[in-house]
């Protein structure tokens, strides 16, 4: 099972429970499992043609869309390309290009880090953004492909402090396993009602979500 199916599973199992909270913004399993869908297919149909291990640039806030759209790529068989919001656009442009990137989700105030990548197609997400996509898409069918499980799913640079930033690759599996192990070694117990993310964001913001609890994000 892939990381996002199996957040993807809890949300059928839990509709009506609270997913992300951020701020005031409260967004349920169901709202995030519907998110998730509306992204994945846009993603797909825009820019992925029905191809799976594409990479797709991710750049926006920490905030529940940033959340949907790290859940919504996986779901698209795409590999997130974490760019974070202090790199300037020539270093956007160098590490999206070696990377091979089609695509990039981002909010409208960064969006323009992506317009000088070849290749790169951007969705900006702004607003009722799922309300829009769910227009789009009425009465579209959209076939999703599965990657693998050894396929790489996310890439992140280091912070540079050798002069220029490194990639880090992470498979499914490794994604999935490190999850289900932290949970194993550190396991929720019965006080535990939530869990706040701000440093080391993507790596653990998942990990509440795959056991039907609440990621609170700072």
């Amino acid at each position: 099972e892939l990381l996002a199916e199996g957040v993807l599973e809890t949300a059928k199992q839990r509709p009506e429970a609270e997913a992300l909270v951020f701020d005031n913004e409260r967004v349920s399993y169901r709202e995030l499992l519907e998110r998730v869908q509306l992204l994945s297919r846009k993603l797909q149909l825009d820019h992925l043609h029905g191809k799976a291990g594409q990479v797709v640039a991710l750049l926006m806030s920490h905030n529940p869309t940033y959340v949907t759209c790290m859940l919504g790529i996986w779901h698209a068989a795409a590999v997130i390309l974490v760019i974070e919001a202090h790199f300037p656009p020539a270093m956007c442009k160098e590490i999206c290009e070696d990377a091979g990137t089609v695509a990039a989700v981002s909010s409208p105030e960064h969006s323009s880090k992506f317009s000088e990548v070849s290749g790169c197609g951007t969705l900006v997400l702004q607003g009722d953004w799922a309300a829009v996509l769910s227009r789009e898409q009425d009465g579209l069918s959209v076939e999703l492909p599965r990657p693998g499980m050894e396929d790489i799913c996310i890439l992140m640079m280091t912070s540079g402090t050798t002069g220029k930033p490194k990639t880090i690759a992470g498979s499914h599996r490794f994604m999935h396993i490190g999850a289900r192990n932290k949970m194993e070694i550190v396991p929720y117990d019965e006080e535990d009602c939530r869990e706040g993310f701000n440093v080391m964001f993507v790596w653990e913001v998942i990990r509440p979500l795959l056991m039907g609890r609440t990621s609170f994000l700072i």
